[in-house]
């Protein structure tokens, strides 16, 4: 629920603003293009709003479980997440758009905190500007970071206005399982139906070429033979 503070419009309560759900949409469509999954469990949609989110995940087959601070409709209100010291049971990753401001860097941290026994994924709607800034850029730089995802086109955060987006932003995702190697700069192709699926080696990630095989899943022997050392393959196509 966070917000295009350059709008002009005035601030909404506890800046909140509905993700359209093409937002979400994108996300979902560009990690299974190159093959990043939302682990096995439960999600929370801790920031739940009026549903906006929920119910993408939710009619993609996800099990979703949505608090807030302020009750609008959906899911279960009076929830501060930054006084949750658990997460729900069952819940293994977190997926929302975060009020913006000042806060976020410790409900960043706050999360990841959440999540790491779990060996959780975190995955938040933020400004293009935000992971720039120092402090915010640290937190993009340790080992569960594991890409961003830009978005295609500007989100109109008031629908039936004239207004005219001002601001890029961006997917988020950390994972506390993922295997160590450099986070991808993902982008969220306009028309990713018509794309061809991407195939990821499962142990560095890295794309592999148009012509490997289909049963291929290591873009390497010597991955090959580490992920059957450590069981990677069983974990990533569980």
């Amino acid at each position: 629920m966070s917000r295009n503070f350059k709008s002009g419009h005035k601030r909404q309560p506890q800046n909140f603003y509905a993700t359209p759900p093409w937002v979400t949409e994108e996300l979902l469509e560009t990690l299974r293009r190159w093959g990043i999954r939302l682990p096995k469990g439960k999600i929370w949609e801790p920031c739940c709003g009026d549903g906006a989110i929920s119910r993408e995940l939710e009619s993609r087959g996800y099990s979703v479980v949505s608090t807030d601070l302020v009750y609008r409709g959906y899911g279960e209100g009076g929830r501060d997440f930054m006084k949750e010291d658990r997460l729900p049971d069952g819940v293994t990753a977190i997926v929302t758009n975060p009020p913006y401001g000042p806060e976020l860097p410790k409900f960043v941290d706050h999360a990841l905190e959440l999540l790491r026994p779990v060996g959780g994924m975190l995955v938040l709607l933020v400004n293009n500007q935000w992971k720039t800034a120092a402090t915010n850029s640290a937190r993009c730089r340790i080992p569960a970071y594991e890409a961003s995802v830009t978005l295609s086109k500007r989100i109109r955060w008031f629908p039936g206005t004239k207004e005219q987006p001002k601001e890029n932003h961006c997917w988020l995702i950390w994972d506390h399982s993922r295997r160590p190697g450099p986070a991808k700069d993902l982008f969220a192709a306009p028309n990713v139906e018509s794309e061809p699926e991407t195939r990821c080696c499962i142990v560095c990630r890295n794309p592999l070429p148009p012509t490997a095989r289909a049963d291929k899943r290591h873009c390497s022997p010597g991955y090959r033979q580490r992920a059957s050392r450590q069981g990677v393959a069983l974990r990533r196509t569980a």
